[in-house]
């Protein structure tokens, strides 16, 4: 009985180890799918993430503006404020935003739910209540 008992209590345990991996388990997305010009639904927020290499390895340029806010694109001074370095790992994206004249860095972390060629999903980490979702949009003819 003793034996009996052993085995079905090993079997419980292997069974609840292989059901928390399969919920800790990362989706690897594309980085392809990532680059691009997106705009926030619902509002004129955008975020463009470039093939650029930036100053830390690994590191790819990417900078974001909101028109509802009066800020525009052409309103953006390389690397500084508005500007961020990224890296996808995985699921997660990570930030390092950039301040004029260079006096900080800011890093953010989000943990990315969907990202297809045409849609992408994230919230920041810590806060998966706040998704927020964005549509890619078309690249323009002189890109």
């Amino acid at each position: 009985m003793k034996k009996y008992f052993r085995l079905v209590l090993m079997a419980l345990v292997s069974i609840a180890f292989i059901g928390c991996d399969m919920f800790n388990k990362k989706t690897d997305y594309n980085l392809s799918d990532l680059q691009g010009k997106w705009c926030k639904d619902g509002v004129h927020e955008y975020r463009v993430f470039s093939t650029d290499p930036a100053l830390r390895s690994g590191y790819l340029w990417g900078w974001e503006w909101n028109e509802d806010e009066d800020v525009h694109e052409s309103d953006l001074v390389p690397q500084g404020d508005g500007w961020f370095m990224y890296r996808l790992d995985n699921d997660e994206l990570l930030e390092i935003h950039q301040t004029d004249y260079g006096w900080a860095e800011i890093p953010q972390e989000y943990v990315i739910t969907v990202l297809t060629s045409k849609k992408m999903t994230y919230y920041k980490k810590g806060y998966s209540s706040e998704k927020q979702s964005f549509t890619k949009q078309p690249k323009e003819p002189n890109e």
